[in-house]
């Protein structure tokens, strides 16, 4: 017992600590310098340097994945990365960095830029800005107006070219005017054959205007606040309301949030609902749906994604006309909500994110339940260096750790557990062993599997197909059907484009099974969204932060959906 409570404080501890460890720091959080980074008096600061060719976000990932906290500027020019540190804090340098001393005098943090070659870029990632998040409030295209069709007082500027997203230019503007910024506009020249972007900081009239520095234009104001949209006035300008709280209705539910079905919606009937869409080449499923939310609104009571378009339903009562470059589809006659499935073509998923996802009724008592559950842990990841895979697959260990924990295990309930290696599986508990039924058993088993983790974990990407077409109907074979299975993994298949055909081998495993195919949840370890390979065969997915929530209590969350657990 004593092992299992150790384990428990270790893996609990392993699992905050990624949480942590995932709220990545971004390259553009803070400002930005032409030149290698230096002090206040212009000395350089020393650093480690990496030479080869990265994205500016990946290079700054890899100074805090081997640095972490010591990193304190981040450097990048045309052929290698430079990660600074304080004089004071310089970590062991390892193989394959070289060592850069700086001016030797150099004292305290990142303070300005000092030129060295014109591909040197300075980022000053860690300073406080103070700014918000550039779209923490509502969004326009076109200059920033009130509801009268006129625009605040402005100031407007060219941004250095180093300094060329979004963030960057509110960081911008509260670097030269602080919170004298009240809304902000981006134009992205760049973007549209330019080669300078422009940014646009705006002031309220009733209060006193800002210095405005002689190097930046000044438009007068024609309105006031509060901005409430857009103008085009023929340049790709976009508006942000940073301080207004998002409109009700206007911004769109996590994709997956609710139910989803394979193929086009339908009732319960299966009649088609109405829907407007539109096409895209590689718009992605939340992209999608928000949009459908930022120009419907709660209109929207239903989405649909396919390759290259989506599509936003609405109840018959309730059609809005189609806006310029959109399609419609007027659906069957008779169609009520709500949606229910989906027609089954395996080319389209439907998004039903007003639907409950269907936690079980948790009056029944522990006893009353009989569960039979596979956790299935994917170890090897597609990351470019093998601690971040590491790291990965701790916490898929942790997950199936905490799960373990939170059912009351026995010879109703019972739980076993694979390791997923790439192209092959590797059983560590079966269903008929003696830890199966016990948590602190598996806990204890689930904990030394995480110990035998290594830089393999380092691997491309993964194939799930015995997973599917061989245990599942193994197990139902030798008597033992399973009623859950609990996938934990990133859900990147080996071969990304055969995810229809485990759409097909989800579709026969329940034609073939009925009611006794298991259901199948999912835990997103990494990623922003679901891949297509889990929206095809996930029955639900959790993932980190799923509703602001810890591992632990995701973990509870996932044992409810199995037993009630008190």
């Amino acid at each position: 017992m004593r092992t299992v409570l150790v384990a428990a404080a270790a893996l609990a501890a392993l699992a905050s600590s990624l949480v942590e460890a995932q709220e990545a720091v971004n390259y553009d959080d803070g400002r930005a310098f032409q030149g290698v980074c230096a002090d206040a008096r212009g000395r350089q600061l020393p650093s480690y340097v990496k030479k080869g060719n990265w994205t500016r976000q990946d290079g700054l990932d890899l100074c805090v994945d081997t640095f972490g906290d010591a990193v304190i500027g981040y450097g990048v020019s045309s052929a290698a990365i430079m990660c600074y540190f304080d004089p004071l804090g310089i970590p062991v340098q390892p193989a394959g960095w070289d060592a850069d001393p700086g001016d030797g005098n150099a004292v305290g943090l990142v303070a300005e830029g000092v030129a060295a070659s014109f591909s040197d870029v300075c980022y000053d990632f860690r300073h406080n800005v103070s700014a918000p998040k550039y779209d923490a409030g509502r969004s326009y295209k076109g200059i920033c107006i009130d509801g009268e069709g006129f625009h605040p007082p402005y100031a407007f500027h060219i941004l250095p070219p180093y300094a060329d997203t979004r963030q960057f230019g509110i960081n911008y503007c509260f670097e030269i005017f602080g919170d004298k910024t009240v809304a902000y506009m981006y134009y992205d020249s760049v973007g549209n054959g330019g080669d300078r972007n422009w940014v646009g900081c705006y002031f309220d009239p009733d209060e006193e205007l800002p210095f405005i520095p002689s190097d930046w234009s000044f438009y007068e104001h024609e309105g006031g606040l509060p901005i409430v949209r857009g103008m085009d006035n023929g340049f790709p300008n976009e508006c942000y309301d940073f301080l207004a709280e998002p409109i009700a209705g206007k911004v769109a539910p996590a994709y997956d949030s609710g139910e989803m079905y394979v193929g086009y919606c339908v009732d319960a009937a299966g009649r088609y609902p109405p829907d407007l869409y539109f096409f895209q080449d590689g718009v992605g499923e939340q992209e999608g749906l928000d949009k459908c939310f930022e120009i419907f609104g709660d209109k929207v009571i239903g989405y649909s994604h396919q390759e290259g378009s989506a599509s936003c339903i609405f109840d018959p009562s309730d059609f809005p006309a189609p806006p310029p470059g959109w399609e419609e589809y007027y659906g069957s006659e008779g169609f009520t909500a709500p949606l229910t499935h989906g027609n089954g073509n395996p080319a389209v998923r439907c998004y039903n994110f007003l639907a409950s996802t269907g936690a079980p009724d948790p009056t029944p008592s522990p006893s009353a339940c009989t569960a039979r559950i596979l956790a299935a842990v994917d170890t090897t990841y597609a990351f470019k260096y093998p601690k971040p895979a590491m790291q990965t697959a701790t916490l898929a260990y942790a997950i199936a750790f905490n799960v373990a924990q939170a059912l009351e295990l026995g010879e109703n309930v019972r739980m076993g557990f694979l390791d997923i290696e790439r192209t092959s599986l590797n059983w560590r508990v079966k269903l008929k062993d003696e830890a199966a039924a016990s948590s602190e058993r598996l806990a204890e088993e689930i904990y030394k599997a995480h110990l035998e983790l290594n830089a393999g974990s380092r691997s491309h990407k993964t194939k799930f197909l015995p997973l599917f077409k061989d245990i599942i109907d193994d197990l139902a074979g030798s008597g033992e059907v399973l009623s859950y299975m609990l996938l934990i993994s990133d859900g990147v298949l080996l071969n990304p484009d055969h995810w229809r055909n485990y759409a097909k081998l989800k579709s026969k495993l329940v034609a073939r099974l009925g009611e006794a195919a298991p259901t199948i949840l999912c835990y997103r370890t990494h990623g922003e969204q679901n891949t297509r390979f889990f929206d095809a065969v996930c029955d639900e997915t959790f993932y980190m932060g799923t509703d602001g929530k810890s591992v632990d209590e995701i973990a509870g969350d996932i044992a409810s959906q199995i037993c009630s657990v008190d």
